[in-house]
């Protein structure tokens, strides 16, 4: 069984679309099969999608990963009702 290498919290701007894409050739490079790039839920599906096109290009499964910073136990329940099926982790 060989081994695969994971990285669920790749920080990256995501404005800057050739920093992500040398972010994740490189991922590739150093032998990752799985990675993960923090996003707002304001981020626009088009530009997920297209981060998600540049991983199948390099060969490497992208998870879609919410960061949560609630303030109150109401507030944090309310985010995991709205957030649950758009995320994976």
């Amino acid at each position: 069984m060989t081994r695969r290498f994971a990285d669920l919290h790749l920080n990256a701007n995501l404005k800057d679309t050739q920093a992500i894409k040398r972010l994740i050739n490189k991922a590739a490079t150093l032998g990752y099969h799985v990675i993960s790039i923090p996003f707002t839920s304001e981020m626009p599906q088009n530009e997920v999608e297209a981060i998600r096109g540049t991983c199948n290009q390099s060969g490497i499964d992208f998870v879609l990963r919410a960061d949560l910073h609630p303030r109150t136990p109401d507030d944090l329940m309310r985010s995991l009702r709205k957030l649950r099926r758009k995320y994976e982790v």
